[in-house]
């Protein structure tokens, strides 16, 4: 076991919040996340992870793909699938665990983790990572549409729009899609009042998180990131109605699809 796997274990025995660590020397990666959602955000950054060592608290086939994706040369996990194990040996990527099991199981125990049921039949990581990143996005939003109904959908996007921060763009085309509801204008205007939400909109949750990651303190340096990420903390009060901008913009394609 090579000292950067030492390394990663220790961190992660260190921190119970922590679900992975990615070391190399002394370059470290961290997420708090569950699931396969932190190995796609860490894949999309475009950072070279070949030569890291991982260490990971569950490790099913899914995100045995996407640390394949990343490059890595070996990972431990405290509970490894059998499918996993398989799969890393066939890229020669070393690994061990402390457990191992026949298949990783959803949370409720009933069935098979439904991000391993999405690579059942891949045997391509590039495959298997668009296929795990469709998922994901279409997991976040059905746990939205089971919570909201239309019209708490609608008073979301009046919160949306009537925000101080609010673009003018964006708020333009809210009211648009507010009066178009129950027209046949309405899925149009949905649709053209997501892709500027999009494109417009970022919490300061989003950027605290970001500023205080190990992505965000490489990019500014240490005294950078710190700063920025103090002054979002600032304005963290005055955050209510940029809060909601997420669950809006799932929100809107909950009307999309229901319209």
């Amino acid at each position: 076991m090579s000292d950067n796997l030492n390394k990663a274990i220790a961190l992660l025995n260190s921190d119970s919040s922590l679900r992975c660590a990615i070391v190399k020397d002394d370059t470290v990666y961290t997420s708090v996340d569950r699931g396969v959602k932190p190995l796609i955000g860490f894949i999309d950054s475009g950072i070279d992870f070949k030569g890291f060592s991982a260490a990971d608290r569950v490790l099913g086939r899914a995100a045995s793909f996407l640390y394949i994706r990343l490059g890595v040369t070996e990972i431990y996990s405290d509970v490894m699938s059998e499918g996993a194990a398989k799969l890393l040996d066939e890229y020669s990527i070393i690994h061990s665990c402390k457990e191992k099991v026949e298949k990783i199981i959803n949370r409720t125990g009933d069935d098979i983790c439904p991000i391993d049921k999405t690579v059942m039949e891949i045997d391509d990581p590039d495959t298997a990572y668009t296929a795990l990143k469709t998922k994901v996005i279409q997991m976040s939003k059905g746990a939205m549409h089971s919570k909201m109904d239309k019209q708490e959908v609608l008073k979301l996007v009046e919160e949306v729009i009537s925000a101080g921060s609010c673009c003018d763009e964006l708020k333009i085309l809210g009211n648009k899609y507010l009066a178009s509801v129950g027209t046949a204008d309405e899925k149009v205007l949905a649709e053209a009042l997501l892709v500027e939400a999009e494109e417009d909109v970022v919490t300061v949750d989003d950027n605290i998180e970001f500023f205080g990651s190990d992505l965000g303190r490489k990019i500014f340096g240490d005294e950078v990131a710190l700063q920025k990420k103090s002054t979002q903390r600032e304005e963290k009060p005055q955050e209510r109605s940029i809060a909601i901008v997420k669950h809006a913009l799932d929100a809107l394609n909950f009307l999309k699809t229901e319209m």
